[in-house]
């Protein structure tokens, strides 16, 4: 076993990833908004959330910026974003062991990380998203978890910077 297939990544699930970025990539650039989804799932069906954590993190990324932009387009796109976030955050663990093992392996008795080892897209995104939509408490609640998680905003603000801001509103 490779040093990068004992820290979720194996060459079968970064290819799985590849292609199922192409053809979400086609969905999208037709405006084939379900048929995107779908691929989605089926892929995240057929990932493991392990040994997949690294090119599911990164592809999940990909996949939602070339939704983001379809935003203004369609308002479905919005709450397509909020299951492809969902779908990353929910993974969080794994991809976290994945990048250091050694750091993240064991998770604290309240279930927060010890630290993070970078700064994580798509909170910010998940965070921006809900408040255009108007659900402050939701983004004050996706800003407490990033905090807890100790990873860092990767917009212009920090989590406690946009907590701040939205708890004006």
């Amino acid at each position: 076993m490779t040093f990068f297939e004992c820290n979720g990544y194996t060459e079968e699930e970064q290819e799985l990833w590849d292609h199922a970025f192409e053809r979400i990539d086609r969905a999208l650039f037709t405006r084939k908004l379900e048929k995107a989804m779908d691929i989605f799932k089926e892929t995240l069906d057929r990932s493991d959330p392990v040994k997949g954590a690294i090119p599911r993190h990164f592809k999940t990324l990909s996949i939602l910026e070339k939704m983001y932009l379809l935003r203004n387009e369609n308002p479905v796109v919005l709450y397509m974003c909020l299951a492809v976030c969902d779908s990353d955050l929910d993974n969080a663990a794994n991809l976290f062991r994945a990048l250091n093992k050694s750091a993240f392996e064991v998770l604290s008795k309240n279930g927060e990380f010890a630290e993070s080892p970078f700064y994580m897209v798509t909170p910010t995104k998940k965070a921006i998203i809900l408040e255009q939509m108007g659900d402050l408490r939701g983004a004050l609640e996706v800003c407490e978890t990033a905090l807890r998680w100790k990873v860092w905003d990767s917009g212009k603000k920090s989590f406690q910077n946009r907590i701040d801001s939205i708890k004006k509103k």
